[in-house]
């Protein structure tokens, strides 16, 4: 996972940038396996006015599905960030979550997929039935005379 951190109209000490690495290090490390990179910028909207002007933007970009973009705001920039990483975390962790409930458990398990029609498919191993199917076949079978041996 890399981590890239960028300034626009504001001034990071080398204080803040490690913090700012730090923190995201830690919020989304246990997805880190899945993370390309992150990028954080970090913008003061108002200069030097003051007020609730810090703004942090968190890009983060996942192996195979895509990115996320979550951007908070604050007046200091170690809250903003901090705060940015908190709903990364929460983003990414949803995101995976998604994810992992759309594929189906035999894929999962086998590595088969629906989605190309190609592949060989593997051998069911007991075809779909109705209850009623089910039933009767159950009902065919107990019907049937037993073959004594004499």
């Amino acid at each position: 996972m890399r981590v890239l951190v960028r300034q626009h109209k504001i001034e990071l000490t080398e204080d803040v940038r490690t913090r700012a690495d730090q923190s995201l290090r830690f919020a989304l490390g246990r997805f880190s396996p899945r993370i390309e990179r992150v990028i954080l910028r970090l913008t003061d909207l108002n200069g030097p006015r003051g007020g609730v002007d810090e703004r942090c933007r968190i890009e983060v970009r996942l192996r195979p599905s895509g990115g996320l973009l979550v951007e908070d705001g604050d007046s200091s920039p170690s809250a903003a960030i901090n705060r940015a990483a908190d709903r990364a975390a929460r983003a990414v962790r949803r995101r995976l979550d998604r994810e992992r409930a759309l594929v189906p458990l035999r894929a999962r398990v086998t590595g088969w997929s629906d989605e190309d029609p190609t592949e060989d498919h593997p051998p069911a191993r007991h075809a779909p039935q109705s209850r009623s199917a089910a039933r009767l076949a159950r009902a065919t079978y107990t019907a049937l005379p037993s073959s004594r041996c004499s």
